[in-house]
């Protein structure tokens, strides 16, 4: 006599109901490549032209129309009615597709709020990108954060998106988990260290995990080059007041030399600065920046002009 297998109840299983009956063998086949099933992740049909333009604003890509390609939707629980599009078949260089003007947000099943919105520390949180992944990690036991891109922690007017920036992030153990090859992608290295420094800023013990395994964020490095930063502009300010100096001497040999050993120091330290410091820091800097050479070249032009003075008398 045959038994039917008992099946495990998960406490973060995601239910779909009303897609089993309609899904087709190719949405089981993709949810499959993620350790997924149409039991456990929530997926809709796209079912036409409206949908599209409902859910997305458009409804082709280059000319071809999206509903032809086919695809499914992937609901977001922590953001009402907004929907990514994952597509049967590549349009270009697009697998996924999100509404127009929709801005980013990030992928979080209310199993992590509680989490999350308390001060826990010690809870581990884990971090990745794509939807399926995090739901995964977290049916597995790892609360897991999807985001739809390694830089989509953030937006065109905010750091560290606003629907992240309120949860309490202090003394949770944060592990940053993208792909495997992320050694072999230097903008995936980027976004994860400037993630990590978010995160840091917000009291998040934080973590790096990859192929290779799980390790610290080398933030001493950060700090030191932080500090250099500071020292060097402090530096190339006061050489401002020089070059200003000499080209009101007439004394451009010298002037085009400082200029050089300027322009040196900025072009080597701007994608650091720019990729890796807040916002609020780099507004600090170039405050101070303008603030000491305005200071400095008003110095300077004073003191210029008190030794054409004295030349002329």
């Amino acid at each position: 006599m045959k038994t039917k297998k008992a099946v495990k109840s998960v406490d973060c299983e995601i239910k779909s109901p009303g897609v089993q009956a309609g899904a087709h063998t190719w949405m089981q086949k993709d949810l499959q490549k993620s350790g997924l099933s149409i039991e456990n992740f929530t997926i809709e049909p796209l079912k036409g032209e409206a949908e599209l333009r409902e859910r997305l604003g458009f409804t082709s890509i280059s000319g071809t129309p999206i509903a032809t390609v086919g695809g499914y939707w992937i609901s977001y629980p922590n953001v009402p009615d907004y929907y990514r599009l994952k597509l049967r078949d590549k349009i270009g260089d697009a697998k996924y597709l999100s509404r127009k003007g929709g801005g980013n947000h990030p992928y979080i099943l209310k199993q992590l709020e509680e989490t999350l919105s308390n001060y826990t520390p010690g809870k581990s949180v884990f971090i990745t990108e794509g939807e399926k992944k995090a739901a995964k990690a977290t049916l597995e036991g790892f609360p897991c954060i999807g985001l739809a891109g390694v830089f989509n922690f953030k937006d065109k007017d905010n750091d560290f998106l606003t629907e992240l920036e309120h949860y309490v992030w202090k003394n949770k153990l944060v592990y940053i988990v993208f792909d495997s090859d992320i050694t072999h992608k230097y903008e995936v290295r980027r976004a994860k260290l400037r993630l990590s420094i978010e995160l840091s800023n917000k009291g998040a013990k934080v973590y790096f995990g990859s192929g290779g395994g799980i390790r610290t964020p080398d933030l001493r490095v950060i700090g030191a080059n932080l500090r250099l930063i500071w020292i060097c502009t402090i530096l190339s300010a006061y050489a401002i007041t020089f070059l200003y100096h000499y080209i009101l001497l007439n004394d451009f040999r010298t002037a085009w030399f400082l200029f050089v050993l300027i322009s040196m120091f900025i072009w080597s330290q701007i994608e650091f600065f720019l990729s890796y410091t807040p916002c609020e820091t780099r507004t600090s800097f170039f405050l101070f920046y303008k603030i000491l050479a305005n200071r400095n070249a008003t110095r300077a032009h004073n003191i210029v002009q008190r030794k054409k003075g004295e030349t002329n008398g």
